[in-house]
């Protein structure tokens, strides 16, 4: 116990040195346009930490979403995707899933007067099977998105009610609706062009925490080329030093 607390000690110092040298080749090559982040561990971090409920973790969870914001702004990221409920979410028990209602309605609250989203022209988006959640958290949704509908410099984008099969079946469904199924009208430009957020750019990175190594139904169709990076902490304790791995393990791909 002495010699691990002397260890954490001494090695504190150098973390600092170490994220430095790391922003510094991070920012010399290329960054991200897209990163996707499966948000995965707030129920396990509650549990390992003996908090009261699920709740408390996923609060912890959604705090940390907004470090996370402000990290990628700093690095230059243009867009973002946060993975924050799927449609299997609606499985949970009813308390959890109200719990995380109610979570994201405040969020997205927030982020319609945040001064980091209107300092930066952050655009908030929502992406999934929206007419499946309550009235109360689309009002939310809607109103960040009237507030920041103009900005272009960001894009926020928040999947809640999302499944990545889901979206394919509504985009063929649409497809359908206009006339487009013929076999040869058919084309990977209209399927893009009838998906959720059609002008959002396929994903270079998708980032999943918590060790999982899953894709969980996220964004199929704009991942099939992305470069998955798997980080073996739960979600409400990942680090800026844990994005700027990822983006060097993104750029290393790149070049190799």
């Amino acid at each position: 116990m002495i010699r691990s607390s002397i260890c954490r000690i001494l090695s504190f110092p150098i973390y600092p040195i170490y994220e430095w040298r790391l922003e510094s080749q991070v920012r010399r090559s290329t960054i991200p346009t897209h990163v996707g982040v499966i948000l995965d561990g707030n129920r396990r971090y509650a549990l390992r930490r003996g908090l009261s409920s699920f709740r408390m973790g996923h609060e912890i969870g959604a705090q940390k979403a907004k470090k996370f914001l402000r990290w990628c702004i700093d690095l230059g990221i243009r867009n973002m995707t946060l993975f924050a409920f799927s449609t299997e979410n609606f499985k949970r028990p009813k308390k959890e899933v109200r719990d995380l209602m109610d979570i994201i309605r405040d969020k997205f609250y927030e982020l319609s007067k945040d001064s980091i989203v209107h300092g930066n022209k952050v655009k908030v988006q929502a992406l999934g099977r929206l007419d499946m959640l309550p009235r109360d958290l689309l009002e939310a949704i809607n109103t960040a998105q009237e507030a920041t509908s103009a900005y272009t410099s960001f894009t926020l984008n928040i999947a809640v009610a999302y499944g990545g099969r889901t979206e394919l079946f509504d985009a063929i469904a649409r497809l359908a609706q206009n006339n487009q199924l013929h076999p040869d009208s058919i084309t990977e430009e209209n399927i893009s062009e009838n998906l959720y957020l059609p002008s959002l750019p396929p994903l270079d990175i998708v980032l999943r925490t918590s060790g999982e190594c899953r894709l969980s139904n996220f964004m199929l169709w704009q991942s099939c080329g992305s470069y998955v990076v798997l980080i073996d902490i739960y979600w409400p304790e990942i680090r800026r030093i844990d994005l700027l791995r990822s983006i060097r393990t993104y750029q290393l791909r790149l070049a190799s």
